[in-house]
């Protein structure tokens, strides 16, 4: 509409200063005409549409959910490439700093699991991190939704999601997506995308395959819909092969160590190995299959292990480092590792290969 009624009263080129200053004013009134009637809509920015950002340099790496400041700034410019919690950093401006660092920045999101605090749920609240974008659809959901199949044992307030379900990819493409991006005012360089292991909860369903499927094709569409976002799925093992061409790189998320979050689980509430003294690993398969992948799409992986922080279990934090860079001499593909607490904290680790300050 709102080109049609600048079509229609654009007049033909004049050398007249009286007429360009009537065309001005015309065009201004349509212009307000236009946005009364609902066409004037502001575009909300999705991403920059620069290039995508490499990883071929990448040398270190950070995952860090919480409330930045000041400090974690600092700190955060250290590294190669960073995953933030988008709903929590304060500002565009702390981004742009990071980033004017050289750093590459993606931002979380669950795919294969709603959360209770996030814009899409009921009872979700604005807050001066994560302000609300009224020009963003905003489809709302509760616990007792279709669309879920069950609550996260190991994660309070949030539930895994059936991946085929049209609803949650709608929710996902054009509404949850487009909202970390604008938070971000276009400087995020991609997504880590995460839970995507819920298709493991997909056996035993009658249309279990169905589900599973419905989570490539998720990822192939978040492809299709942002090309020049750099995508990283956390684990998913079960569809790693199936998604591989559609992601650039891999984020191993305790590869060697980790945290027993579910009760009733032999080492609720520990950190722990995952990997014995002679050096046999409880997920070699995973490894396994992880390395024949990468012989068909090279990649880099990104290795979180959640280790204690305070005080720092140095001694489990350099094994875990030296078993990602013994992995990395012996498949000749590149291993990045991070480790943190379970509250996916910051620590600097003495041996990481970080930019100097």
């Amino acid at each position: 509409m709102f080109e049609e009624l600048i079509s229609k009263n654009t007049y033909k080129n004049t050398s007249s200063k009286g007429a360009v200053r009537v065309k001005l004013i015309t065009l201004l009134s349509i212009i307000m005409f236009a946005c009364s009637m609902g066409g004037c809509r502001k575009e909300t920015p999705i991403f920059n549409t620069g290039r995508k950002a490499s990883l071929s340099k990448i040398k270190s790496y950070a995952n860090v959910y919480q409330e930045y400041d000041e400090e974690d700034l600092e700190k955060l410019k250290r590294f190669d490439i960073v995953v933030l919690e988008p709903y929590d950093v304060p500002d565009k401006k702390f981004l742009s700093e990071l980033k004017s660092s050289g750093t590459i920045v993606l931002a979380y999101v669950s795919i294969g699991e709603a959360d209770n605090e996030r814009r899409y749920w009921e009872g979700w609240k604005p807050s001066d991190d994560a302000p609300d974008n009224p020009a963003i659809p905003r489809t709302t959901v509760t616990q007792d939704d279709s669309m879920f199949i069950g609550e996260d044992p190991g994660w309070e307030g949030s539930y895994f999601v059936d991946a085929s379900n049209p609803k949650w990819h709608k929710i996902l493409l054009n509404e949850e997506i487009p909202y970390i991006l604008w938070l971000g005012g276009g400087k995020y360089d991609g997504l880590m995308m995460d839970v995507i292991d819920v298709v493991d909860e997909y056996e035993g369903y009658p249309d279990g395959s169905e589900m599973r499927k419905g989570m490539v094709d998720l990822i192939k569409e978040i492809r299709e819909k942002y090309p020049e976002l750099l995508l990283v799925p956390n684990r998913g093992f079960g569809i790693l092969s199936e998604m591989a061409p559609y992601i650039d790189a891999f984020k191993f998320e305790e590869m060697t160590s980790a945290y027993g979050n579910i009760e009733g689980e032999p080492d609720y509430g520990k950190y722990y190995l995952k990997i014995d003294e002679r050096g046999d690993r409880e997920n070699q398969e995973e490894i396994d299959l992880l390395v024949s992948v990468l012989k068909k799409h090279p990649m880099p992986v990104l290795v979180l292990d959640h280790i204690q922080t305070n005080p720092p279990d140095e001694k489990m934090a350099r094994k875990c480092f030296e078993e990602a860079k013994r992995l990395e001499r012996e498949t000749g593909f590149k291993f990045v590792w991070y480790g943190n607490s379970i509250d996916q904290d910051l620590p600097i680790w003495p041996f990481l290969a970080l930019k100097k300050k």
